[in-house]
């Protein structure tokens, strides 16, 4: 990530089983800046993390490269790579984000230069990118309950109220048997946005709020957002007009 001239994948001049962040001429001896590795075994991955280094318009950058394990890995025995950026204040008009084979042959362009894949998305401050050879989850949506600011948690296995909201919704569910519980908030580009409930559940009727906000604590836009509910191996679905 810290080499001095940005190429394409593909390019005989870049190194083998690269992973690029943030491809470009980045200082890790600048004044605050470091850089440190972690063998994180208990959760099966290795980190490595850029912290505060410059790139060529001398702004900061702060991301992290995560390795997944093999004990982890998807189909071809392909481990699972993580980026995520905390702070992205410098231009994109000289980088290269991706990653490359050992052949230098084959590569994953997420961004070249400003040029973005057509399936990716800015790279922005909160982003995170996976790459991953494991298929998607399919939701199987069913169809929303109406919008309304009463509900009986009892007679509906998700419902939201008040809804449409201002700022936090009250989310409710029940559960008949003991499951695994999972309620997940994504946007309406299939994004995980937060984590609710992830835990074993017995039988009864339980409500959360969500206060609007992601993982990280920070406040998202309004919006329409979706509520994902797994217990054991049923999904059910529903979804929520957020107001700010």
């Amino acid at each position: 990530s810290i080499l001095p001239k940005v190429y394409d994948y593909g390019s005989q001049v870049s190194a083998p089983n690269m992973v690029a962040a943030f491809w470009d001429t980045l200082n890790t001896g600048s004044t605050g800046s470091t850089w440190w590795y972690y063998n994180d075994v208990a959760n099966h991955r290795f980190i490595i993390q850029y912290d505060s280094v410059t790139g060529s318009a001398n702004n900061r950058l702060t991301f992290q490269i995560i390795i997944y394990d093999s004990t982890l890995a998807g189909p071809g025995l392909k481990n699972d790579i993580v980026i995520q950026y905390k702070r992205v204040t410098e231009p994109t008009t000289s980088c290269t984000v991706g990653q490359q084979d050992s052949l230098k042959k084959y590569g994953i362009t997420y961004l070249f230069n400003n040029m973005y894949d057509t399936g990716a998305a800015p790279l922005v401050s909160g982003r995170a990118i996976k790459f991953t050879t494991k298929q998607p989850r399919m939701l199987n949506w069913i169809a929303v309950e109406e919008f309304s600011n009463y509900v009986d948690p009892g007679t509906k296995r998700i419902s939201l109220a008040p809804n449409p909201s201002h700022k936090s919704v009250n989310v409710y569910y029940t559960v008949d048997n003991k499951a695994k519980v999972s309620l997940k908030v994504y946007n309406t580009l299939g994004q995980l946005v937060h984590t609710l409930v992830n835990e074993t559940k017995t039988p009864g009727v339980y409500s959360i709020k969500w206060n609007g906000d992601d993982e990280f604590g920070r406040e998202v836009s309004s919006g329409v957002y979706f509520f994902s509910l797994r217990i054991g191996d049923k999904d059910y679905n529903t979804r929520g007009i957020l107001l700010k």
